[in-house]
């Protein structure tokens, strides 16, 4: 089979299905024998046309034996379906259990069938798109930021009624001790390139009752910010304010989407996006600090070795408003320490691994540098250049597989806008000896003839070795 390429691969499908269409012609069938045979061959004909048809026609015994214990797997995973009892809908309507419907709406059923267990077991030769703040379940991070003495919680709101739990945004930061960055030189900045890389370290917040609203309302912070409460004291005070409600069930529930959410009637993919960008900015502060994120990194390995998955390419965001702190807050670390952090943590993972008898087979991870599309030109130069020179350290390069953009696609700005700062980056990299693949995000949309649409167009002309998503492809 030829070693395709993007652009020539699409040259060749083209030609492939742009021929004339065959004449049509009459097939004369007078006997039942007859029928029956020309029935079979067009039979033959159509599963010659599906995916897996080579795969089958050349599977050996041992394949064709495992494939008849995952069919029967099958039909026993289909009976655990019709004995659930059914749902009720509209007006009460009970609705049958099928493996069709929407994953959401299944995942207590899922996870108890066989083939979910088969699934999980089985060998994964790579994860290569995943994004490293979903890696794991939203109680772990939940769980860690409890014992965290400096660990503020936030509001756009404030919640003094049920109503407020269900329509606040909720954030998390860990509360730094730094004033501003003429306080001196930070310790664990390596390089004096990274340095244009941090943002000015925020200022601690000024913290008010989020259940008070007059306190709430009295606040020096703009009326659309986010106001900040200790994370211990909120949670002394909101068994009180709401004794109905679960703390942690709550905020589990800001954290992961339900069916409704998810499937509603009214939902939209701008609503949904709008829903995960909340979901992200109340995530990062969960991950703002090095316990939690050592701590993530750690389960994440043991998480892809539980699944069976032997390597990984995990996408973490970089930005120039990255703030990672110590756990005491009296540190702030930059894109270079967090990599390091990375890196660390997963050489002290492989290492304890080695010296395990019988271990499944873990190759590693590898990060994709990922950066905001949304960003003017020069912050993307910026993050390319960090890039970059990321790829060209001797301690962490390694580690770096690839660039990329992260954010809604339709909401801007298209691989178009970037194509100047991507071509300067490619012939950086040539100059420097080093190679860093594109491996963008694209074709996420149903959009046609907008700039949106076209980001699949400039994916292949810049040489994207994998295009995330791409269903507009078609």
């Amino acid at each position: 089979m030829p070693n395709w390429s993007t652009l020539p691969a699409l040259e060749h499908a083209v030609k492939e299905r742009s021929g004339a269409v065959p004449p049509a012609q009459q097939v004369d069938i007078e006997t039942l024998e007859q029928y029956e045979n020309v029935r079979k061959n067009v039979t033959q004909m159509e599963q010659a046309l599906a995916f897996d048809f080579a795969c089958s026609a050349k599977a050996g015994q041992k394949e064709r034996d495992a494939n008849a214990i995952m069919q029967l797997l099958r039909q026993n995973d289909k009976e655990l379906f019709e004995r659930a009892p059914p749902r009720k809908g509209y007006q009460n309507q009970p609705h049958k259990r099928h493996p069709s419907d929407h994953h959401l709406t299944n995942l207590d059923l899922v996870e108890k069938t066989e083939i979910f267990q088969v699934a999980r077991r089985m060998p994964k030769g790579a994860h290569l798109h995943i994004h490293f703040n979903s890696c794991l379940e939203a109680t772990f991070l939940l769980g860690l930021a409890k014992d965290q003495d400096t660990m503020d919680i936030g509001s756009n709101r404030a919640l003094m009624e049920a109503a407020d739990l269900e329509e606040c945004e909720i954030q998390f930061t860990i509360r730094g001790e730094l004033g501003t960055r003429a306080e001196g030189p930070r310790k664990g900045i390596r390089r004096a390139w990274t340095r244009k890389f941090i943002g000015n370290p925020p200022k601690p917040p000024v913290l008010v009752n989020l259940f008070d609203k007059e306190n709430f309302d009295q606040s020096e912070e703009p009326a659309d910010k986010i106001r900040w409460m200790s994370y211990k004291d909120f949670r002394d005070e909101f068994p009180h304010k709401f004794p109905k409600h679960n703390l942690d069930t709550w905020l589990e529930e800001k954290l992961v989407y339900n069916v409704e959410e998810a499937h509603g009637v009214h939902q939209t993919a701008e609503g949904a996006w709008a829903k995960f960008n909340g979901r992200t900015r109340m995530m990062k502060g969960l991950f703002n600090y090095e316990t939690a994120y050592r701590k993530y990194t750690q389960q994440c390995l043991q998480d892809f070795v539980n699944d069976n998955i032997q390597y990984a390419e995990i996408r973490p965001n970089f930005m120039h408003t990255n703030q990672v702190w110590s756990t005491d807050g009296k540190q702030l670390y930059d894109n270079y320490e967090i990599m390091k952090i990375i890196t660390d943590e997963c050489n002290r993972f492989l290492e304890d691994r080695r010296m395990m008898s019988n271990a499944p087979f873990f190759q590693g991870i590898k990060v994709i540098y990922c950066t905001p599309r949304s960003f003017p030109d020069h912050l993307i130069k910026d993050s390319l250049d960090e890039c970059l020179e990321l790829k060209r350290s001797a301690e962490i390069g390694h580690m770096i597989a690839g660039f990329d953009f992260v954010g809604q696609e339709n909401a801007g700005r298209p691989l178009r806008d970037h194509v100047e700062n991507l071509l300067q980056f490619q012939a950086d990299c040539k100059m420097k000896g080093v190679e860093i693949p594109f491996l963008f995000h694209c074709g996420e949309t149903l959009e046609m003839g907008t700039d949106t649409d076209g980001n699949v167009v400039d994916a292949l002309l810049l040489g994207s070795k994998r295009i995330g998503h791409g269903f507009s492809l078609s």
